[in-house]
């Protein structure tokens, strides 16, 4: 009863919201299941990862919930599958907690990372601020930025740089933006409260996801110029000159 008081907040943003879980030991995904429908989320359910898949192209989640160590097609190329489909919030929902194996997860496109074990209502709440981030805008009135290296399209969600299409994941993108957008170095945890929310205190997150943005934008992202680290302030954009 108290689990299902402390999730009755979530309900009113969950509702119509649609959660694919895919985990493939009954008694942990009937877990997830009910917790998530209590929370007011519509759930659909696949045990192996081929079936993911094919439910996700009926079901058409709103988010996903993916485990790694499934039968039939691994957890990580089924979120690169989904991501080259979709640019839906992926949570991976590991017993897997190195470091290796979240930097993977997150290469392959997922947006956040918990590891088996962690409270159901820590999960409940991480559904919920991903799917914040997902409809909620926070990009200035301008529609456009523009400069010597990069274009950025706020109303397509597009970025260019150096005249060419690059695809960002919704995490780097949401990077991407406030850094352009601050004229002041932003330290890890400001970026870490405004793009993920209070409810994440892992630095190392954010860490993560700008080396992948580097990864995308920079010429050298072992030298990198647009993306930098003011050590002892934080990461800030250096706007190219001309």
């Amino acid at each position: 009863m108290v689990m299902m008081l402390e999730l009755e907040s979530d309900a009113t943003l969950a509702i119509a919201q649609k959660v694919l879980i895919v985990e493939d030991t009954a008694d942990l995904r009937a877990a997830m299941d009910v917790t998530l429908i209590e929370a007011g989320y519509e759930t659909c359910t696949a045990a192996r990862g081929d079936e993911a898949l094919k439910v996700f192209y009926s079901f058409q989640p709103d988010i996903v919930l993916l485990d790694l160590a499934l039968p039939g097609m691994k957890g990580m190329d089924v979120c690169e599958a989904i991501r080259q489909l979709s640019t839906v919030p992926i949570i991976i929902f590991s017993a897997f907690g190195d470091i290796a194996e979240k930097l993977k997860a997150f290469e392959r496109g997922a947006d956040d990372y918990v590891v088996k074990g962690t409270d159901m209502r820590e999960l409940v709440a991480r559904v919920g601020v991903a799917l914040r981030r997902k409809y909620t805008s926070r990009e200035e009135a301008t529609d456009t930025y523009s400069d010597a290296q990069i274009h950025i399209d706020h109303t397509r969600r597009v970025v260019n740089v150096r005249g060419q299409a690059v695809e960002l994941t919704r995490t780097e993108y949401e990077l991407l933006v406030a850094l352009v957008q601050s004229a002041q170095p932003m330290p890890a945890h400001q970026l870490l409260r405004r793009i993920w929310g209070p409810e994440y205190n892992s630095d190392e997150l954010v860490k993560w996801h700008i080396g992948r943005l580097r990864k995308k934008i920079e010429e050298n992202q072992d030298d990198p110029r647009l993306v930098v680290t003011r050590r002892g302030f934080g990461y800030m954009y250096r706007r190219p000159p001309g």
